[in-house]
């Protein structure tokens, strides 16, 4: 055999080897036994005391889980969560540019890692470690529903208390929020490629591939529930330090802490803002909410109050008014928070 036969079959063997990768795996693998087969580097002993090895995290959880239960996102984002572990330190990216390319093109030599760097709150940094882990444990050629096994099912809006005309006005339905919003609450579950859509106007077509309500049983109670409503206070102190990007937390001199939220429909330009991580209210004050046409035609959101849900949100704005920066002329701010994400925060 002459030497170019011989680079032939050598660049067929390796483009066959990256081609069977790109099909592997053919069946699902268990969240827990696939990340550690995935680790990539030990944790820093100081900050990771008795889980410097991710092993020693899978051992701890077998023992705490009944024998019959596998490890699963949900476990694994829960023990990081209780035991302060940053998920991060395990997966570490191969550094250079020879380790990047060779990840990217022969991963089951070159372990990649999981980059999540960028993000500075810890609780972020596994949530991106465990989706992207379970994501890759995931068979390559995926098969339907009836075949993989599942829960599917449609959901119908009673009363979307909204008109036409706020409808085309704004560019999306209330629909496409209520949409959002359960697409959030499903990635709590750690579950991969799930299906939420709307179907026709009031109703919302759900698929979530191999969970069963035997097997999580709240999941659709979990998904029905109205959507969390919170009142925070902004901090607007021109000499708090400035937040780069979401999910930074800090604790200003009175021992508040606060969180950076950044609006879920934000500019590319717009810089998150603090809010405390604790809610001065919540959706119970409201009796009733509703859209309504303002002064220019625009659409603004009505809101009546309960009697007492009154005369705690006066009190609330009236707290938020004595934060105002009297150097700077900056008003203070009420933040409205949905399930978490950052809807608005208007001045007071």
């Amino acid at each position: 055999m002459n030497r170019s036969n011989t680079w032939k079959l050598i660049f067929t063997a390796l483009l066959t080897a990256i081609s069977i990768s790109l099909i592997l795996p053919f069946e699902d693998r268990v969240l827990g036994e696939y990340a550690l087969s995935r680790v990539t580097s030990d944790a820093n002993a100081s900050n990771h005391a008795g889980h410097e090895k991710f092993s020693e995290v899978i051992d701890n959880l077998r023992l705490q889980l009944p024998e019959d239960q596998p490890i699963d996102y949900a476990a694994l984002r829960d023990y990081g969560k209780r035991n302060r572990l940053d998920y991060a330190a395990y997966f570490e990216a191969p550094s250079g540019i020879i380790g990047t390319v060779g990840s990217r093109l022969v991963p089951f030599l070159i372990k990649p890692g999981i980059r999540a760097g960028h993000l500075k709150d810890r609780d972020k940094r596994n949530d991106l470690i465990l989706r992207t882990l379970l994501k890759n444990s995931q068979a390559a050629i995926k098969r339907g529903l009836d075949l993989r096994g599942g829960i599917a099912f449609t959901m119908e809006a009673n009363d979307l208390n909204i008109s036409t005309d706020m409808d085309q006005a704004s560019g999306s339905s209330p629909m496409d929020k209520v949409v959002e919003i359960m697409s959030e609450r499903l990635n709590a579950f750690g579950v991969a490629e799930t299906v939420v859509r709307k179907k026709g106007d009031r109703a919302i077509e759900v698929q979530i591939p191999d969970l069963t309500t035997k097997q999580d049983p709240g999941i659709i109670n979990e998904l029905q529930k109205p959507a969390k409503l919170e009142f925070r206070i902004v901090n607007t102190n021109s000499e708090a330090p400035v937040p780069v990007q979401e999910g930074e937390e800090w604790t200003d001199d009175e021992g508040i802490p606060y969180i950076a939220l950044l609006r879920s429909d934000a500019q590319p330009n717009e810089r998150p803002i603090w809010v405390r991580r604790l809610w001065s209210a919540d959706g119970e004050i409201i009796a009733e909410a509703y859209p309504r046409q303002d002064q220019m035609g625009g659409w603004e959101v009505g809101l009546d109050f309960t009697p007492e849900g009154g005369q705690t949100f006066g009190d609330l704005t009236g707290k938020i008014a004595e934060t105002a920066d009297l150097t700077t002329g900056i008003s203070g701010r009420l933040a409205i928070v949905l399930d978490g994400q950052l809807e608005s925060a208007p001045t007071v």
